[in-house]
């Protein structure tokens, strides 16, 4: 990501910002893959149950997890297109 950035950079710092900058396009559409990506893991990765023996390392209960789950799994169909942003 950081040599696409300073790639972006050259570029416009070469060609202006009139151009077509594919460079700064990347970065902007693997920005977006990557939170699709994080999305996707947090709603289909397990939630860890109360009485985990790595509880610890995931104060939350299971209720807020599944809360958690289910508004990410909101913010993932919208980032892929299935459901319209909500106002």
């Amino acid at each position: 990501m950081a040599r696409l950035n300073e790639a972006a950079t050259g570029h416009t710092a070469v060609n202006g910002d009139n151009g077509p900058n594919l460079f700064s396009d990347a970065v902007v559409e693997l920005d977006r893959l990557y939170e699709i990506e994080r999305l996707a893991r947090s709603v289909f990765g397990p939630i860890p149950m109360n009485d985990d023996a790595f509880s610890y390392l995931h104060p939350t209960t299971t209720s807020a997890a599944s809360a958690e789950r289910v508004e990410n799994a909101r913010k993932l169909g919208v980032a892929i297109g299935v459901f319209k942003e909500s106002k």
